[in-house]
């Protein structure tokens, strides 16, 4: 199944879109990647997890996440996904329902928790804050949840820092542009460090995971660069010629093996005073 680009922009009402499976299946295809299987372990790394805490998973998706983080904690531990999609959550609820976890699913706000403060050892929220009207009310939220002396993870993609080898560098300019501009908070991933500093958290670091796609049909899937393409040409800031040529040039760099683009997430972990 593809997946379009305009539902880029669409995170934040999966629910409210005709397929919610479309968006389940781009998740499994983006969690397949090796880059990024690579920044979610080290998310959860940074967490500091021990036997028995009780952990937050904010934007939980299909649960994949909450289900490693569940292991670190063991039977004498708890972990919370919330996620804004009701479909996500049952189908994180599927996935789990036979693992024997101490895993709980459930719909939520990220901009107002249903949680007590200092409720959790650690929190996270990943590829969520882009997404967001209010993210730094997110912050502000798993911030008030989390016990002093708590770890508070975030991790986010910066869609400014994507890129593609390509000859026109003018278009490629532009096409880039297009898919950066679906997405509410195309920044977000260099904006973190910034917003958690704010927040009053301690002890914080930043990393960065810079994610290569070698494949052009999965670069055009998971980095949206045919509907970027599409867009550009739809809205005339680039010719249709142009376009094509561009077009020509990956279809060529991928017959002779040489395609190339990349994308960074950023990860920023702190400690609640």
């Amino acid at each position: 199944m593809t997946f379009e680009h305009g539902a880029a922009h669409e995170w934040h009402a999966v629910d409210h879109t005709a397929s919610p499976a479309t968006f389940v299946n781009y998740l499994d295809a983006i969690s397949s990647q090796s880059g990024v299987r690579a920044y979610k372990q080290a998310s959860i790394t940074l967490l500091g997890l021990k036997s028995g805490e009780r952990v937050l998973d904010v934007g939980c998706g299909t649960g994949e996440d909450a289900q490693a983080i569940a292991w670190h904690v063991g039977p004498a531990g708890r972990v919370i996904g919330v996620d804004a999609s009701q479909a996500m959550v049952e189908e994180s609820r599927r996935r789990a329902s036979d693992l024997g976890l101490p895993l709980d699913f459930q719909a939520g706000d990220a901009h107002c928790l249903e949680f007590d403060d200092g409720a959790f050892g650690a929190t996270r929220a990943d590829r969520v804050l882009q997404h967001l009207e209010y993210p730094e009310r997110a912050v502000a939220e798993l911030t008030r949840v989390t016990r002093p002396g708590g770890r508070i993870v975030i991790a986010d993609t910066d869609w400014g820092t994507l890129l593609v080898d390509a000859p026109d560098r003018e278009t490629t300019e532009v096409v880039l542009a297009e898919v950066a501009s679906v997405t509410r908070n195309s920044w977000m991933g260099r904006q973190l460090y910034g917003l958690v500093q704010r927040a009053g958290l301690r002890e914080v670091t930043v990393s960065a995971f810079a994610g290569a796609i070698t494949e052009k049909p999965v670069a055009d899937r998971l980095l949206y660069l045919a509907g970027g393409l599409e867009r550009a040409r739809g809205s005339r800031k680039i010719s249709r010629t142009a376009a094509d040529r561009w077009e020509q040039a990956l279809q060529g760099a991928a017959a002779a093996g040489c395609f190339f683009s990349s994308i960074t997430v950023f990860i920023v972990a702190g400690t609640r005073p």
